[in-house]
């Protein structure tokens, strides 16, 4: 007996379907074959330690690399069929469309593409080209929305505008009336408490002091804390030490005749 799988990906990107509205549109496509759904896969982005979101788990690896992905294809069999909300959902680029959909019709799996409900049968080589048409527009979207968010972040970059949790060594974030877009903004100020901390680190890394030293020094005799109220670990003084060296050399050049 072969088995009806529906696949589910969820996205970052607030206009893509929900992962509730994909599995909606995957059981109504099975109930118009009289079938019903045996197995759900579903791939996710991944959460970063900042807070933000990481689609490299789900839209920007080919479907046989993602989790679920590899997961669902380990199981699939002759006659079994996948069950798809949108084109994009399972693949973002052509190469990936192309080699998953060879792979299948050699396996003799059927595929349903819940946008594209005229397409009954992949094996028909106008059918087939068609998916792979619309493939190569996923991808250059996705190209596209790689390229305007880079834009983006340079652009709020060069205005010293939040781009993540983080300020950096040295830096913190403050909010700020930016009379351009009507609304208050971060802003990446210099934090002159971090930065003094940041120098004595340096000062004493460069007199001879070992890492060890330093920290009790920070932790022990001067009771300091980081700006997320955390201890000064090794890491986290290592980090702020070659920050600070890097800080010194953009300030020497930019005071150099």
């Amino acid at each position: 007996m072969s088995r009806v799988y529906g696949y589910v990906r969820v996205s970052t990107d607030k206009q893509a379907l929900s992962p509730e509205g994909q599995r909606h549109t995957i059981e109504e496509a099975a109930r118009r074959i009289g079938r019903s759904i045996d197995a759900w896969f579903q791939d996710a982005p991944v959460r970063n330690l900042d807070g933000s979101w990481n689609d490299a788990q789900s839209g920007k690896v080919p479907l046989h690399d993602r989790k679920a992905g590899r997961e669902m294809g380990a199981l699939l069999k002759r006659g079994d069929i996948v069950i798809v909300a949108k084109v994009d959902r399972a693949f973002r680029r052509l190469s990936d469309c192309v080699g998953m959909l060879d792979l299948w019709e050699r396996q003799g799996v059927h595929v349903v593409l819940c946008d594209f409900p005229m397409i009954s049968d992949l094996t028909n080589p106008f059918q087939k080209a068609m998916v792979q048409f619309v493939a190569i527009f996923a991808e250059m979207e996705r190209k596209l929305i790689s390229q305007r968010t880079r834009e983006a972040l340079a652009l709020r970059k060069r205005k010293g505008h939040a781009n993540g949790r983080y300020a950096g060594y040295g830096f913190r974030w403050e909010r700020r009336w930016d009379r351009e877009r009507g609304k208050h903004v971060k802003v990446r100020v210099e934090d002159a408490d971090e930065r003094l901390v940041m120098k004595e680190i340096a000062r004493r890394r460069l007199d001879g002091q070992s890492w060890d030293a330093i920290r009790r020094h920070l932790c022990d005799s001067l009771k300091l804390v980081t700006k997320e109220g955390k201890p000064w670990n090794q890491a986290r003084i290592v980090r702020a030490f070659r920050a600070e060296l890097e800080l010194q050399r953009r300030e020497a050049r930019s005071i150099d005749p």
